[in-house]
């Protein structure tokens, strides 16, 4: 089992171009945005123009979901929101 995040100690920053990384884990298990005024914008495996991107509303989080996967799409709605993303892959 290992632990990974996004970004320093879990936090990054997401911009008004989406911007994508390579996040290969087996559990989300923190998803924050830490935003007070604007909204997040995020994707697993496609883009965030894709079906099922979810809005993250400003403080708003997820946690604890078993959803496998191997890259993250992510733009914000305005300026510059940090947010917060940590899993794990179990299968390491």
């Amino acid at each position: 089992m290992k632990h990974k995040t996004l970004g320093t100690n879990g936090i990054t920053s997401a911009t008004i171009t989406e911007q994508t990384e390579r996040f290969i884990v087996t559990n989300l298990l923190l998803l924050k945005n830490d935003d007070l005024t604007n909204d997040l914008y995020i994707n697993f495996n496609a883009p965030t123009t894709s079906a099922n991107c979810i809005c993250l509303k400003p403080g708003e989080s997820l946690e604890d979901l078993d959803l496998p996967i191997s890259s993250v799409y992510y733009k914000s709605s305005a300026s510059t929101v940090s947010f917060r993303l940590i899993g794990v892959n179990y299968n390491e």
